[in-house]
């Protein structure tokens, strides 16, 4: 794909995120959840969300795949991820939990993978419309302004998102919780947002899929910081080929706190 075409991925991405953001902010306070098998929230938004990305890219780049959090089968008329060289990932709401609740933190998460390495991110924060994105190789920006990390050092200080497992064996495996400010605003691609725009020094999770982390690790390798799974090993390129609903940990910050986060932390990877 050309440098040209990227832009073009982009402005696609950024459509598509402005129509996500008036459907959420239309229907939010006033929509039902319904639970899902793992007992996640889903509400007709986040489907109304991903049906409407799902047309904009079939229409403008029909030979792409698409992975999506709530469409549990490929679309019929798109190439597979396994097969297509191109697949966009997407969580069309991030943090329905709180979007059900009517806390307003959620957003909208759009990665273009190129052989499984996001090449293309964005993520938006669908209350304030505050946008992250990035192109591999160019930078991680705000509007005009350039994202990079927090180059703090790890010290009590520190402001980390923290978000365990659900049988609470992380807290049990990371010495480090009890030494920094723990923070989860329930939406992991947010997290991963405010880690490239050095608002929070680092980011663990010890649960999430692809969609979750696809845009955001774009942005925080291009804003200079680091992604791995939770035991250092490397997380991208993602593998289309298996398993493409399967859960990630990982741990990510500047190259400091990473190291310091690893040292301290002793979980085993997904």
């Amino acid at each position: 794909m050309s440098e040209l075409n990227l832009d073009n991925a982009l402005r696609l991405a950024q459509q598509m995120a402005a129509t996500a953001q008036h459907f959420a902010t239309t229907d939010f306070r006033n929509i039902e959840a319904r639970t899902k098998a793992d007992g996640s929230d889903v509400t007709d938004t986040d489907q109304r969300i991903e049906r409407m990305m799902a047309d904009f890219i079939r229409r403008t780049f029909p030979d792409h795949a698409l992975l999506a959090e709530e469409d549990q089968k490929q679309p019929a008329d798109m190439p597979s991820p396994a097969d297509a060289r191109y697949c966009w990932v997407v969580d069309p709401l991030d943090g329905t939990r709180n979007y059900v609740r009517g806390l307003p933190c959620f957003s909208t998460s759009i990665a273009l993978l190129d052989a499984g390495t996001p090449v293309v991110a964005l993520i938006r924060h669908l209350v304030t419309g505050a946008t992250y994105t990035a192109i591999r190789g160019r930078g991680a920006h705000s509007g005009e302004r350039k994202l990079q990390v927090a180059q703090r050092p790890f010290e009590p200080h520190n402001v980390v998102t923290f978000q365990p497992a659900s049988d609470g064996r992380t807290y049990d495996n990371a010495a480090w919780v009890r030494n920094v400010h723990a923070r989860n605003f329930g939406s992991t691609a947010l997290h991963l947002a405010m880690l490239a725009d050095g608002n929070i020094d680092a980011s663990i999770c010890e649960q999430n899929r692809m969609w979750d982390i696809a845009a955001g690790a774009l942005l925080v390798t291009e804003a200079g910081g680091m992604i791995t799974r939770i035991d250092g090993s490397p997380i991208l390129p993602f593998d289309l080929r298996t398993n493409t609903r399967s859960e990630f940990a990982f741990l990510a910050g500047n190259a400091q706190m990473h190291t310091a986060l690893l040292a301290s932390t002793k979980l085993t990877p997904r």
